[in-house]
Formats: C-alpha cells, sequence, structure tokens
C-alpha cells in the first residue's frame, strides 16, 4: 500500500483531501479561525486543522501550509500553537510515516517550511535579554529534526532568555568547548524519539561534573530512562514553561 494512500486514509472526518485543497485564502484563514477558538474554549485538539495541514504537505501547497500557520499564530500564544497544533501534528506525521523505510520527500518539504517559518519568528522576537541566565540548545550527534528544540529557542527568546542555538548533529567535543567558552546555566535538548538514545546518553555521560546543567524535553515514554534528575526533564510543553516561571519567580522574590 503506498504511502499517498496511508496518509488519506488517516485524515479522519474529510470526504477527499481535494475538499481542503480547494478552499480559498479567506475561507480557509475563517476555517482556522473559528475552529481554533471553538477547540480552545473545549481544550481539544484541532483536528480539522491537523487534517488540513496534512492535505497541504501531502500536495507540495506551501501557500495552504502557511497560510494555515499564520492563522494559527495570530490566534494563539507561542506555547498553544505548539501544545494544540504543531505536537499533535507532528505526532500524526510520524504516526503515519513510522513503518516506511524511507520518510517521503513530503515530509522533507514540510519540516523545512516549518522551519524556516520558526527561524523568521525567532529572528524577529526582540532582543531584550532581561534574564540573567545564558541557555545553550543543542541536538547530539545523529539527531537532525530541530522543530521541538527550534521552539524551545522561540519561547525562551520571548521570555527574554539569552539563548545559543547551536543545533543538530553537535559532538562531545563541540559541547565541551562552548561549556569552556560560555559557561551556560542550562544546557538543553530535545529527544524526538527513542532512536537516538545512545546520543543523549554520551552526551550526558561525558559530563558528570556539569549534569545538573543539563535539561532534556520529550515525550516520557522516550526520556524517563536518562539518568538526570526528574526536574531536569519536562516531559511536555507545560512543564517547560511551569519551571521557567518557576524560574524567574524566584529570581523576583
Amino acid at each position: 500500500m503506498s504511502f499517498q494512500i496511508l496518509f488519506r486514509q488517516k485524515i479522519e472526518g474529510l470526504n477527499t483531501i481535494e475538499k481542503i485543497c480547494l478552499l480559498e485564502s479567506n475561507q480557509l484563514e475563517i476555517k482556522v479561525e473559528i475552529e481554533l477558538l471553538s477547540n480552545l474554549i473545549k481544550n481539544k485538539l484541532n483536528e480539522d486543522i491537523i487534517n488540513q495541514l496534512l492535505a497541504a504537505t501531502l500536495t507540495y501547497n506551501g501557500i495552504k501550509f502557511n497560510l494555515i500557520i499564520d492563522s494559527a499564530l495570530k490566534k494563539l500564544t507561542t506555547q498553544d500553537f505548539y501544545k494544540f497544533v504543531i505536537y499533535p501534528f507532528l505526532v500524526r506525521i510520524f504516526e503515519t510515516f513510522h513503518f516506511i523505510k524511507e520518510f517521503p520527500v513530503q515530509f522533507y518539504y514540510m519540516m523545512n517550511l516549518l522551519e524556516r517559518k520558526l527561524h523568521h519568528l525567532i529572528h524577529n522576537t526582540a532582543s531584550v535579554y532581561d534574564k540573567n541566565k545564558t541557555i545553550l540548545l543543542y541536538l547530539p550527534e545523529n539527531e537532525l529534526y530541530e522543530i521541538g528544540l527550534l521552539f524551545a529557542n522561540l519561547l525562551l527568546k520571548e521570555r527574554g532568555y539569552r539563548t545559543f542555538y547551536i543545533g543538530a548533529n553537535q559532538n562531545v567535543k563541540s559541547i565541551k568547548q562552548f561549556i569552556e567558552d560560555v559557561n551556560p546555566d542550562i544546557i538543553l535538548s530535545f529527544d524526538t524519539n527513542s532512536a537516538n538514545y545512545k546520543s543523549y546518553l554520551k552526551i550526558f555521560e561525558a559530563f558528570p561534573e556539569e549534569i545538573d546543567k543539563f535539561y532534556l524535553i520529550g515525550r516520557q515514554i522516550t526520556i524517563e530512562k536518562y539518568k538526570i534528575p526528574r526536574k531536569q526533564k519536562f516531559y511536555n510543553i507545560d512543564e517547560f514553561n511551569i519551571f521557567f516561571e518557576e524560574l524567574e519567580l524566584k529570581k523576583a522574590n
């Protein structure tokens, strides 16, 4: 069975993919806004919006994809945008393709669109550093998917933290050099799945004296096995935000 057929089967509640793709831009924007407002009130996932993102991905429709993303960003905070739209969308993507040996080209097209959007948002976030902590953001060797880490960077910059983003596929030597040069207060990474367990473990084991600085975001089933303190693991975006809110309250007091 082809991935196109599988992808179609994942889009629930729609007669055809074409039904969404043929929506005029203004109709789509209104539809996104209504769906977001109604589902946020109910604290539910935005299934219809996720389906539209899937359809835009499958058909290489970057205009529709960006329109949906931009419409959602107008209505949501960065945290809620990740929680209610992007995270469930990415979960759906990985669920769709996890048993296929190689991801289809549409997957990489979509990832590129998202990464470009996030880099744009980060670039346009005011660089006003009003927090006294510096944060290093990295992904270890063989970890290449940066969407989650880019969101973390955006959230931290919005909070006024000075971040140093060195990105994907970093080895122990690179992180060691950065610690020696800058001595960051927090060293943050994002584990998207358990495929690169050894790469993350290698980083943590290389810095036993600095382990209290290492923090990790990811699903509980993925990151609970790492031998770093529970308080340094964020099982979801809410835990991440609560930690930094409490950090800021301690400073204020």
